[in-house]
């Protein structure tokens, strides 16, 4: 074999071995994460802690093992049984800890997003502990939200605005920010999150401070203006689905007009019929006209599935209904109970409709049939009860007036009303 034959076999045999010796690692290392972050979610801090110690010791896995160890101890912050009865140290030692383990993660990965996230998190477990520590007076708590911060909020703040700083899109951290902030009472700063973050993420679904439905004046005019800074450069999120969860946020917001727009953006972005949505919003504008031409426009245009169809045949019949348009109504309901016999809505809209045509044997036999099927047995019982009454035969409305006892015992309307049942009944008698 050449000289050159033998360097090059020596440096292929070098680099095989390298090459198995870090895979073998890297497996390695794989599972005993998966152990160590396993005992983690099963909160055996022992076994976790031990196993993200282990992985420290392999240079690949530092960073995950630093992440591992931090999420360990600040779990342990959080509670105190975990900490002695798993790990058996104070809360002091366990705050060292965290914090050697956080200092590190600094040292080694200043750009990383989690470490600054990892920051905020340790002053915010801290916090209650520290604050059992301190001595607050009026004075103290008498001044304005900006000047009476504690250093923790101070710097959860700070590891918050520096992982937005490494990453301006990081929409959890910001979220996190706008809620701490808003929290503290610092609602500019609060505000100016939020906005961000509906620009970055205009999903509904994705943000805890939209929970609640129905917000402040203020908050849902920074929701609907990021939304809208979402479909624009350089965003350009698309459209239709923007447009379409902006209508629904502006319906929760009882902001039906505005919501009507947004649902005809969503139509013009995408071509699509978004009829039964407009239909809705103008229902609940009092624009009865319009929403019925709209519903009809959806059973027409809109590729709907059963379940939306029968929604869209029950809405269309409730608004003809009231429009005293009985017959019209009727057929739209009857259309619905084809695709859903037993649809407890539909069955008593139907009864509704009968008896305002003057149907009573269909409008009875249909009341029945709903105090039989309906989620509300209270109410629909309560409907047959109100029907005999209308009708004048009140030996029958003290069968569903005896059953809505029996359902509510202790309750005293109902038991005053088959009482007044009773007596009326009693003073027809000859």
């Amino acid at each position: 074999m050449s000289p050159l034959a033998w360097v090059r076999s020596l440096l292929a045999v070098a680099f095989l071995s390298t090459a198995w010796y870090w895979t073998s690692m890297r497996l390695t290392g794989f599972e005993v994460r998966a152990a160590a972050e396993g005992a983690f979610w099963k909160a055996n801090l022992g076994a976790s802690l031990a196993g993200y110690r282990r992985l420290l010791g392999w240079g690949p896995t530092s960073a995950e093992a630093l992440s591992g160890l931090r999420d360990v101890y600040l779990m342990a912050l959080e509670s105190p049984k975990l900490r002695e009865t798993h790990l058996r140290l104070s809360q002091e030692e366990v705050a060292r800890r965290c914090g050697e383990v956080i200092a590190r993660q600094v040292q080694e990965s200043p750009l990383s997003l989690e470490t600054w996230s990892g920051v905020a998190d340790f002053f915010e477990v801290l916090k209650p502990e520290n604050q059992r520590h301190r001595v607050y007076s009026l004075e103290n708590l008498s001044v304005g939200a900006s000047k009476n911060l504690e250093v923790e909020d101070l710097l959860e703040i700070r590891g918050l605005e520096t992982s937005l700083e490494v990453d301006p899109n990081a929409a959890y951290q910001r979220e996190a920010l706008g809620s701490l902030a808003w929290g503290l009472g610092l609602k500019d700063l609060a505000m100016q999150q939020y906005l961000e973050v509906m620009t970055l993420l205009p999903d509904l679904g994705r943000h805890p401070f939209l929970n609640e439905g129905k917000v402040n004046k203020e908050i849902a005019d920074l929701v609907v203006e990021g939304m809208k800074r979402a479909v624009q450069p350089p965003r350009n999120a698309d459209p239709e689905t923007v447009y379409f969860n902006l209508g629904i946020f502006l319906a929760d917001q009882e902001r039906f007009a505005e919501a009507r727009l947004a649902f005809e953006q969503a139509q013009g972005a995408s071509g699509r019929g978004y009829f039964k949505w407009q239909a809705y919003t103008e229902s609940r504008q009092g624009h009865l006209d319009e929403a019925i031409v709209l519903y009809r426009k959806a059973l027409l245009a809109d590729p709907l599935e059963p379940p939306d169809r029968v929604h869209v045949l029950l809405s269309l019949g409730q608004l003809l209904e009231e429009k005293g348009r009985s017959r019209e109504a009727a057929e739209a309901v009857r259309s619905a109970l084809v695709l859903e016999p037993r649809n407890p809505r539909g069955i008593l809209l139907l009864a509704q409709v009968s008896e305002a045509m003057g149907l009573w044997g269909e409008a009875e036999e249909l009341y029945v049939r709903s105090s039989e099927i309906g989620p509300d047995r209270l109410q629909t019982l309560a409907d047959l009860v109100a029907f005999y009454r209308r009708t004048g035969r009140l030996s029958l409305a003290l069968i569903p007036a005896r059953k809505l006892l029996e359902l509510q015992p202790e309750d005293p309307l109902y038991r005053k009303q088959l009482d007044d049942l009773q007596e009326e009944v009693e003073g027809r008698q000859p």
